[in-house]
């Protein structure tokens, strides 16, 4: 199964890492500031799946279990904790569930954005429920030795992390509503939604949820849309460094941002690729086992490599580039 590294990502005001024009400058005030509290929202409540997934997918007695009886004995001690995380994400569902539609009449298009990243958070949650669900009933089916519903229930272990790749393409999606569509930020959080994707679609064709072929398609489209990205966010990144704030002592922070945001287009570039090469061997009938042994690495790799980037950001932001 794929490690995950869970990634808040930027969720910052970068405003001087692009020139004025690619701000959200004509949305009224009142609107700015809904849209930023519901996609903190829809973010938050994706560092809260994830939080309740994880011991899930890194519960080494799971992990360890070789019979029925053993998995029993591990599943029936999380009963607990099971119904716990259920409690909470229906109580995450609720509270985005709560949150007022922001589209309608004289509403900016981008602000109206974030009511998906709502709703799709909302079917994360709904998924993760799903998944917790499953392992509750599977305790059941194990202690009532009913073996037919055991090798049905048995593919939701594996569920977890394909509900937390979503949920970190979700938050991705649901910060670009904060971003200016042409700035080299909105590009990034693009790419990395597209990555999420394709990492769940890798895994999906890897524990034969969809056919190899169905699987390749989806991790082409996630290159080609990384590969766009990375182009349009340098092509958007040149023109923010040339454009540096007319305050003097703003100029600093100014080009410390764009420098980080060319490392982190750069570093993207490792994505496309490890999207690349999966296709090419999911098309080659690679084995589930040697997929993961190939693959888990190399996506634990490229999670670990973005948080130096982002610590870098904050350091920036916090010092604000003295």
């Amino acid at each position: 199964m794929i490690r995950i590294a869970a990634l808040a990502f930027f969720a910052l005001a970068l405003s001087l890492a692009a020139p004025a024009s690619a701000q959200i400058t004509v949305v009224p005030p009142d609107q700015q500031r809904a849209a930023i509290a519901h996609a903190g929202a829809a973010v938050a409540a994706g560092q809260r799946i994830t939080a309740i997934l994880m011991p899930l997918m890194e519960n080494p007695e799971m992990a360890a279990a070789r019979t029925p009886e053993q998995l029993l004995d591990v599943l029936t001690r999380m009963l607990p904790q099971l119904a716990a995380g259920r409690q909470e994400l229906r109580a995450i569902g609720q509270e985005l569930s709560a949150l007022p539609t922001l589209a309608g009449p004289g509403v900016h298009p981008e602000i109206a954005m974030v009511d998906n990243a709502v709703a799709n958070m909302i079917r994360v949650a709904s998924l993760a429920d799903g998944v917790l669900a499953d392992h509750a009933e599977l305790a059941d089916a194990l202690r009532k030795r009913d073996y037919e519903r055991v090798e049905v229930l048995v593919q939701s272990l594996v569920k977890a992390s394909i509900v937390i790749m979503e949920s970190q393409a979700v938050s991705m999606r649901g910060q670009l509503p904060l971003t200016g569509s042409d700035s080299s930020q909105y590009a990034i959080l693009s790419g990395m939604a597209c990555f999420y994707e394709g990492a769940a679609a890798f895994q999906r064709g890897a524990y034969g949820m969809v056919s190899p072929a169905e699987a390749a398609t989806q991790r082409s489209a996630a290159q080609q849309c990384i590969e766009d990205q990375i182009e349009t966010g340098r092509r958007n990144l040149a023109i923010e460094a040339a454009t540096p704030p007319p305050h003097p002592t703003l100029r600093p922070m100014h080009s410390q941002i764009t420098q980080v945001m060319g490392a982190f287009l750069d570093h993207l570039v490792s994505a496309a690729d490890l999207m690349a090469d999966a296709r090419i061997s999911i098309m080659a009938g690679w084995s589930q086992e040697r997929l993961f042994e190939v693959y888990n690495p190399r996506v634990l790799e490229f999670q670990l490599g973005l948080q130096p980037l982002q610590r870098r950001i904050l350091e920036v932001n916090q010092t604000q580039g003295r």
